[in-house]
């Protein structure tokens, strides 16, 4: 049964930890061809395994599971902050929807302007009910109409 074998470089990348933290020294060394006399290591994987076994996670894990902890607490956070937030519109009760879509395509227009080379879309009777200018609408509502935008900044 031949030993599998693993390069410093695996050591870090897969095993999250350097040659330096748990002292090994390499079970065989090879020239690199055409390195300019180069050599690289390698480290029996079974030995590797045992000395992980008789030593604490490298400070890297340790570290790397404290910051994970951060970033889920903080995201706990914010997604309770988020859920806690009353967004209120501020539009009339008696509005249409089409001067709801009225709105719409005059918010739209400003924003798609410079990017259509100046031609708007134009409100027409009925066209309310295209899901193009439906879109526009729920995002005049929600932009426009409400404070959400700056709570969230």
């Amino acid at each position: 049964m031949s030993d599998e074998y693993i390069t410093p470089t695996a050591l870090g990348a897969e095993r999250n930890c350097s040659r330096s933290k748990v002292a090994l020294q390499p079970d065989k060394t090879f020239r690199i061809a055409g390195s300019g006399g180069k050599t690289g290591s390698l480290f029996v994987m079974s030995r590797v395994i045992a000395i992980e076994q008789e030593h604490k996670p490298c400070k890297s894990e340790n570290r790397r599971r404290a910051s994970l902890s951060v970033a889920q607490t903080k995201y706990a956070e914010m997604i309770e902050w988020v859920q806690s937030l009353e967004i209120k519109f501020s539009v009339s009760p008696a509005i249409t929807l089409s001067s709801l879509a009225k709105q719409a395509i005059s918010n739209g227009n400003q924003a798609t302007l410079e990017w259509k080379n100046g031609s708007g879309a134009e409100y027409t009777d009925g066209c309310e009910t295209d899901q193009h200018i439906q879109r526009w609408m729920v995002n005049c509502l929600r932009h426009v109409c409400t404070d959400y935008d700056v709570k969230l900044s």
